[in-house]
């Protein structure tokens, strides 16, 4: 947790996995160990390895030598090889 967002109270709180740039690990409840690297990085290698519409995408996270990416229309899943 962060220091508070200004114009909205002392009980709003940021999260530093959603901070941008931020390239810690996270972890939340379920133990995830995933973490996040340079998107364009990311981005670069998806491309090579046949992402077609990278406009269609959201990097997520890497995790176990893989990128994870977001569909924006159908919120589902695919992943890279890094």
């Amino acid at each position: 947790m962060g220091p508070p967002l200004k114009n909205q109270g002392s009980s709003a709180r940021v999260d530093r996995s959603q901070v941008m740039g931020y390239t810690g690990t996270m972890k939340n409840q379920n133990n995830f160990k995933g973490y996040l690297r340079d998107s364009n990085k990311a981005f670069e290698n998806a491309k090579s390895k046949g992402l077609n519409k990278p406009g269609d995408f959201m990097y997520m996270y890497s995790q176990d030598n893989k990128d994870f990416f977001k569909n924006i229309m159908d919120r589902k899943y695919i992943s890279f090889e890094i």
